[in-house]
C-alpha cells in the first residue's frame, strides 16, 4: 500500500467534509448539546428550588389574628380579606390569588387547584398553616387545663440528620454526559460516511476516482482514516467541553455545589484512547453499512440502528447497570460506560484492559471487512 497516496485521499475527503458547509456545521454543533444540556438541567432545577421560596398569595372570609399572621408570614403566604366566596372566586379568575380559604360554620374549605404548580403548592402551605395553628390552639386548651402540652404532643421526639450522599440530579447528568461522547463521535462517524460512501456512490464520482492510478486498497484506507479523524477529533471536543461544563456547573449552579470528580493525566491519556477505539471501530461498521447502500437515502436509514447503539451507554447508569468485563468488550457500550467510571465511580482496570484488547479485535475485523468489499464490483459501482 502506498502511503502518500493514501494521505492524498484524506486531504480530498476531509476537504470535501469541510466543504460541505451544512454537513459539518451539522458536526460542529453536536459536542455543545452536552454543556447546553448540563447547564439547562443546572439551571432549571435552581429555578425550581427558588420557586419553593416565593411567596404565595391567597385569600380567606375571614381575619387573621396576629398569630396566624406570624405563621402565615413564616410559610411565604400573603393574604387578602375578602367579604365572601364570590369575591374569593372572582379574584381566583383574575389572577389576584392562586387558592383561598372558605370558613363557612366552623369549617375551612381550602380552594385550590392541585394541576396548577402555584396553586398545588399554596394549598399544600395552607394546610401547613392549619395544622400549625390547630396545634397551637391545642397546646393553649392544654395549658388552660393545667396539663403540659409537651406530654401530649411530644410522646415521640424526632428531628432529620443530613446524611452524606449522592446528588440524584448531579449522578445522572453526570452518567449522562461523559457517554454522551461517544454518541457525538458516532454521529460525526455516520454523517461523513453518509456523504463520503453513499453519497459519492450516487453522485458517480467514485466510477472517476477509481480512473485513477490508485488502488482500491488505498482509497478505503484514506476514506476510513478521514472519517476517523473527524469522528475522533469530535469525541475529544465533546470529551473536554463534558469536563469543563461539569466544573463550571459546581460553581455556577446550587444543585451542583459539593460536585467533584477525580482528574489526573492518566485518566486523560485513557479516556482519549477509549475516544479512538471507538472512532475506529465506528468508521469501519458506518464504511461496511454505507457501502451497501444505493443512496443517500438508503445509507442514512441502513446507519440508524448505529446511532441507536451509541446512546445506550447514557442510560444503562440510570437502571443500576455496573461496568463488568462483559459490558466492557460490547463496542461503544463499554467504552461508553468506561468513561463514566473513569471520572466517577472508580474505573476496574480489568475492564479497561478488556476493552482495549476488544477494540483491537474489533477494529481489525472491520478494516478486512471493508478491504473485502472494496474489491468486489457489486459494491464499487451498485
Amino acid at each position: 500500500m502506498r502511503w502518500n497516496k493514501v494521505f492524498i485521499t484524506i486531504k480530498k475527503e476531509l476537504r470535501a467534509i469541510i466543504r460541505d458547509k451544512k454537513s459539518f456545521l451539522q458536526i460542529l454543533a453536536m459536542p455543545f448539546i452536552i454543556p447546553f444540556m448540563i447547564f439547562l438541567m443546572g439551571f432549571l432545577y435552581d429555578f425550581m428550588s427558588d420557586e419553593e421560596n416565593l411567596n404565595y398569595t391567597i385569600g380567606a372570609n375571614y381575619e387573621f389574628n396576629a398569630n396566624e399572621k406570624s405563621i402565615v408570614t413564616e410559610l411565604g403566604l400573603d393574604v387578602i380579606t375578602y367579604k365572601n366566596k364570590d369575591e374569593m372566586d372572582q379574584a381566583y379568575e383574575d389572577g389576584e390569588i392562586v387558592a383561598y380559604i372558605n370558613l363557612e360554620n366552623d369549617m375551612y374549605f381550602i380552594n385550590t387547584n392541585t394541576f396548577d404548580t402555584d396553586g398545588s403548592m399554596a394549598g399544600s402551605y395552607i394546610e401547613a398553616y392549619l395544622s400549625a395553628y390547630n396545634n397551637f390552639l391545642a397546646e393553649n386548651y392544654l395549658l388552660g387545663e393545667d396539663i403540659e402540652p409537651s406530654e401530649v404532643f411530644n410522646i415521640i421526639n424526632y428531628e432529620f440528620v443530613e446524611l452524606d450522599g449522592d446528588n440524584f440530579l448531579v449522578d445522572m447528568v453526570s452518567d449522562m454526559a461523559l457517554p454522551y461522547v461517544i454518541v457525538v463521535l458516532v454521529l460525526v462517524a455516520v454523517t461523513c460516511a453518509t456523504d463520503l460512501i453513499a453519497g459519492e456512490k450516487e453522485r458517480g464520482t467514485l466510477e472517476t476516482i477509481l480512473t485513477f492510478p490508485v488502488k482500491s486498497s488505498e482509497i478505503i484506507m484514506g476514506k476510513f482514516l478521514s472519517i476517523a479523524s473527524m469522528s475522533f477529533l469530535g469525541g475529544v471536543f465533546s470529551f473536554l467541553l463534558a469536563l469543563v461544563s461539569l466544573g463550571i456547573s459546581s460553581y455556577l449552579f446550587e444543585t451542583f455545589e459539593g460536585y467533584t470528580f477525580s482528574i489526573g493525566i492518566d485518566k486523560i491519556i485513557m479516556a482519549v484512547i477509549i475516544i479512538l477505539a471507538a472512532s475506529l471501530i465506528v468508521s469501519g461498521l458506518a464504511i461496511a453499512v454505507g457501502s451497501k447502500a444505493k443512496s443517500f437515502k438508503d445509507a442514512q436509514s441502513a446507519l440508524a440502528p448505529i446511532q441507536f447503539i451509541g446512546m445506550i451507554p447514557m442510560f444503562l447508569p440510570m437502571f443500576g447497570v455496573e461496568t463488568t468485563i462483559l459490558i466492557s468488550v460490547i463496542p461503544f457500550v463499554g467504552q461508553g460506560m468506561l468513561l463514566n467510571d473513569l471520572f466517577s465511580n472508580g474505573v476496574s482496570y480489568i475492564n479497561v484492559v478488556a476493552s482495549f484488547i476488544s477494540s483491537i479485535i474489533f477494529i481489525i475485523l472491520v478494516i478486512s471487512i471493508i478491504s473485502k468489499q472494496y474489491k468486489s464490483e457489486k459494491v464499487l459501482f451498485f
